[in-house]
């Protein structure tokens, strides 16, 4: 079910929510070289509430255009990812600590053109930014092909 809100000039609104959860569990071991690892289980999860907006229009050759402008707001909730390393032989470790996931806000772009209904051309550009000085930062860039068959 896909919640849109369609404007007189075919510009569609559709408001996006997600809710994403993970959980790693890796096996502890030590190599031939007597370095032991050791890991603490994780778990995480992620939300997302977002907007996009887009037109489509068709050509006249039957070319249909798909540009979009989107902006999403991400939160995680959880511990962080500990990793302990050390020496089978010797009384020597060091753990590791990620950071948490924290805030950011999403800022970007993109479209897609259609040939024929079965070849297409995407691509996305985007930027996030930490909130309160804690999540991602940085640019993003996806494109591509698609064929369907």
């Amino acid at each position: 079910m896909c919640l849109q809100y369609r404007f007189d000039n075919d510009i569609k609104l559709e408001p996006q929510a997600q809710l994403m959860y993970t959980r790693i569990n890796m096996d502890n071991f030590t190599d031939q070289d007597a370095t032991t690892v050791q890991y603490q289980d994780y778990s995480q999860t992620i939300g997302r509430l977002g907007v996009r907006a887009d037109r489509t229009w068709l050509d006249d050759k039957g070319r249909q255009y798909t540009p979009y402008l989107r902006a999403n707001y991400y939160r995680g909730w959880g511990g962080e990812a500990k990793t302990t390393i050390g020496s089978q032989n010797m009384d020597i470790s060091q753990t590791f600590t990620s950071g948490k996931f924290g805030q950011m806000g999403e800022l970007g772009g993109g479209g897609t053109i259609t040939w024929k209904n079965d070849l297409s051309l995407y691509v996305e550009v985007d930027y996030r930014k930490e909130i309160n000085s804690n999540g991602a930062k940085g640019w993003g860039y996806t494109g591509g092909v698609r064929w369907q068959f």
